[in-house]
């Protein structure tokens, strides 16, 4: 996925076939309460927190960082 559309978002499980309704209605309840509820700081606190450790660590091997230049050239 790109970053051209920004603020987009997507959602991926891996799941048994049998569970598939289980996780479609853990998700669909998950968004429901985002539109209904205030996102705490400490959450997105905790979100920034994982993004940037997941970068960072993310490209610390030669090809990753080559993959990244890759992307923005």
């Amino acid at each position: 996925m790109t970053n051209r559309l920004q603020q987009t978002f997507y959602i991926s499980a891996q799941c048994k076939v049998e569970d598939i309704y289980v996780v479609e209605d853990a998700n669909a309840n998950h968004i429901r309460k985002l539109h209904t509820q205030i996102v705490q700081e400490s959450e997105i606190e905790c979100t920034r927190t994982r993004v940037i450790n997941k970068f960072i660590f993310g490209n610390e091997k030669p090809s990753s960082r080559a993959k990244l230049y890759a992307y923005y050239q």
